[in-house]
């Protein structure tokens, strides 16, 4: 028999509805889900996003909120402005 996953991905806030939904087998790791979610939403792996565990619900959410874009933005600005560290 067998065991897969229906996922339903819908983006929040967008002005138009965007969404899919698709299946894959149910031994499937994160690499591969969050690789599933890459094709199916069309995106080029540059897209901010997590997974998040919501202990009200036994789901995972990919979610990125607007703060946690903001914090990602300072962290990689502070990196890009130190210096190279040079080899010994």
């Amino acid at each position: 028999m067998f065991n897969a996953y229906q996922f339903h991905i819908q983006l929040l806030d967008s002005p138009t509805p965007v969404w899919r939904r698709f299946i894959i087998p149910a031994e499937t790791n994160f690499k591969r889900l969050h690789d599933a979610i890459q094709i199916v939403m069309l995106w080029d792996d540059s897209h901010l996003a997590k997974f998040e565990n919501d202990l009200r619900k036994p789901t995972f959410r990919f979610v990125l909120s607007s703060d946690e874009v903001e914090e990602y933005k300072a962290r990689l600005a502070y990196f890009k402005s130190k210096p190279q560290l040079e080899a010994f």
